[in-house]
């Protein structure tokens, strides 16, 4: 649908709303005339607004959320998200205009402005720590808080401190407004269906002692078609119990992780770990092991070694020579089990950066045509070696390898999008020469921002080549899943302004911390948990098509002072708060529920359910029943 008949489309039901207030007899009629007004003077502020090319994305938002709220029969919350959305409008008068000029005069807050950001920032902490220790859902606050943090980068002092009071409002009305727990009723076309937990009903995952008893579970009888349930903050499953049977559909898993296996030699200490140049660590050594991965679902592995030329032709001789040393990719792609499938990266290092004679990668430039030339030719051979269509393939190969990532996060050197465009461009042309139905990703995003200054000129360049597949990371605290929704709007709108309107957008890294990083705000492992959940489904909603939990089955990457290091699902017997080497988080039998409960669904399929305000509820096809997932945030 494109914008402009977004906008009608919501207008138009705005109309219907306002006739649907008229004739609702919940509302007496002072508080039922003082709502039609509001939405009245929104639907004009709406088409005002969007007239001079604004943003009303977000007032849109909080009429949608007002409609939900209307159907609940909830005047005061109508009320209240009608009244947002027209500020938010007013507020934003010539917001697009002037925005240059408003930036040039708030390069440093006023000392009052300043004073009410500071005072602001501490009563917001202090609220924070204050619900978070009541085991309150504090995520929206903290969504504004971050998003506050970023106006006053931007220069945007007064937003910064707008958002601040909302934060602070939202965590105030809390349970006023937004009770911990929420009663709703679900359609169903089942008699009955069993609901089960999504988390283990521990605090931590030590405590399981037998798996299949570790989620509480019951089952509800339907009353007209329908299910009285109570949800909160937890996900919960719930299956319609049906006799109707059907073939499995066969669509890939969106279930992946970075990496898919954890080290048959215990207790790794990963600072000493070097996979390039003198003294490198070779795999084969650690032993990959894939049973955790095995055991609890996992269908995708995106190895942490990358295909690193320097690994395979480690002499100006090896290069001239066309002499190619196989011994640690053989392992690492020959070790991964039948049933998961990989995506490799090919780590475009050039033998001289090891030795610093040369900037690449980090400008992506190759120093002369001939090694452009030995770099291309490196890739078709690689890629045939493990394509499996029978031709000079590894012997034995168990799992052809049919997904080729370009480097790893390349944005992080933003001036150089031309020559890595270039790079992209020789890459997939030599992967498409030894194997035309493979696919081929471009490096992962890292940060957002560097979407507009690094991706969307290489995707104006390209107009629709070269790149099958888009990636992004997105790590952060538990509630942060909800910035999915933003990320892949982006992402969207760039890829179809330049041709890209069918290829699919993963991300390869994504994951939130049990534990507390340096820096960071403690999690829970039950926190943890119910974010790994979130940001599956609520990502494969929001249209994502696969989904690698990292870093690692097992957690520990690297310092111990980010939140990559606590991001696993097992213990590494290191850092803050561990509780031992090779113990399991909730998280991870949170991951084993996730994939047993809708692996084998039409992922295509999935469907959002609009059940109210704050309700977040999705529907899966799934051998002729349907499975859904539910939420209260």
């Amino acid at each position: 649908m494109q914008k402009k008949d977004k906008l009608i489309y919501t207008l138009l039901f705005s109309c219907l709303f306002l006739m649907f207030l008229a004739n609702f007899d919940v509302f007496s009629e002072a508080s039922k005339e003082s709502v039609i007004e509001k939405a009245h003077r929104l639907q004009r502020l709406i088409q005002e607004k969007a007239a001079k090319g604004q943003d009303v994305s977000m007032a849109l938002d909080l009429d949608k959320k007002s409609q939900l709220a209307a159907q609940e029969g909830n005047i005061d919350l109508v009320n209240k998200l009608l009244s947002d959305a027209i500020k938010i409008l007013e507020d934003n008068v010539s917001s697009e205009t002037t925005k240059k000029s408003t930036f040039e005069e708030n390069k440093a807050p006023s000392e009052t402005t300043n004073k009410s950001l500071v005072e602001k920032g501490e009563r917001l902490k202090k609220l924070i720590q204050e619900k978070a220790a009541k085991g309150q859902d504090i995520s929206m606050a903290l969504y504004l808080d971050r998003k506050s943090q970023l106006a006053a980068k931007d220069g945007n002092f007064n937003l910064a401190d707008k958002l601040l009071s909302d934060a602070i409002k939202t965590l105030e009305d809390l349970t006023k407004i937004f009770p911990a727990k929420k009663v709703i009723e679900l359609p169903v076309k089942a008699d009955k269906v069993i609901v089960t937990e999504g988390v283990p009903k521990y605090q931590t995952g030590q405590e399981v002692k037998e798996y299949k008893d570790a989620f509480n579970t019951k089952t509800i009888l339907a009353n007209d078609g329908k299910v009285r349930l109570e949800i909160t903050s937890t996900p919960i499953y719930i299956e319609e119990v049906s006799s109707t049977t059907k073939l499995k559909i066969h669509e890939e898993s969106p279930f992946g992780a970075h990496p898919g296996y954890t080290y048959k030699k215990a207790n790794i200490d990963r600072k000493e770990l070097k996979w390039v140049g003198a003294g490198s660590t070779l795999p084969q050594k650690l032993g990959f092991d894939y049973s955790n991965s095995l055991d609890i679902g996992v269908k995708w592995n995106r190895p942490e070694v990358y295909a690193v030329w320097d690994i395979i032709q480690k002499t100006d001789k090896d290069i001239e020579k066309s002499i190619y040393d196989w011994e640690i990719t053989d392992y690492i792609y020959g070790s991964v089990p039948k049933g998961i499938n990989i995506v490799a990266n090919i780590d475009v290092t050039e033998n001289r950066m090891v030795r610093g004679e040369m900037p690449f990668p980090k400008t992506f430039r190759f120093k002369t045509s001939y090694l452009e030339e030995k770099y291309i030719a490196f890739v078709k051979k690689i890629v045939e070696r493990y394509d499996g269509d029978g031709i000079e393939d590894m012997p034995n190969l168990v799992n052809p390898v049919k997904h080729w990532q370009v480097f790893n996060e390349p944005d992080f050197t933003p001036k150089a999008w031309k020559e890595y465009a270039h790079l992209v461009e020789v890459t997939y042309k030599a992967v498409k020469d030894a194997c035309q139905e493979c696919k081929v990703l471009i490096g992962g995003m890292a940060v957002l921002p560097e979407f507009h200054n690094f991706y969307t000129p290489i995707l104006k360049t390209f107009k629709g080549k070269y790149i099958d597949i888009f990636d992004f990371h997105h790590f952060g605290e538990a509630w942060e899943w909800l910035e999915y929704v933003d990320i892949v709007d982006i992402i969207k709108k760039g890829l179809s302004e330049n041709g890209y309107d069918n290829i699919e957008i993963w991300t390869t890294e994504t994951g939130t911390h049990g534990g507390k990083p340096v820096n960071l705000r403690e999690q829970t492992e039950r926190e943890q948990a119910e974010g790994l959940i979130k940001r599956y489904v609520y990502a494969m909603s929001v249209g994502v098509k696969k989904i690698f939990w990292a870093f690692g089955i097992m957690e520990g990457f690297a310092d111990r002072n980010i939140d990559f290091d606590y991001t696993g699902l097992i213990y590494d017997g290191k850092g803050s708060g561990d509780l031992g080497y090779g113990k399991k988080k909730l998280s991870y039998y949170t991951y084993k529920m996730m994939t047993e409960k809708l692996e084998g669904s039409n992922y295509s399929k999935m469907e959002c359910v609009e059940l109210g305000e704050r309700i977040y509820a999705y529907r899966f096809s799934k051998q002729g029943k349907f499975i859904y997932v539910l939420w209260y945030h």
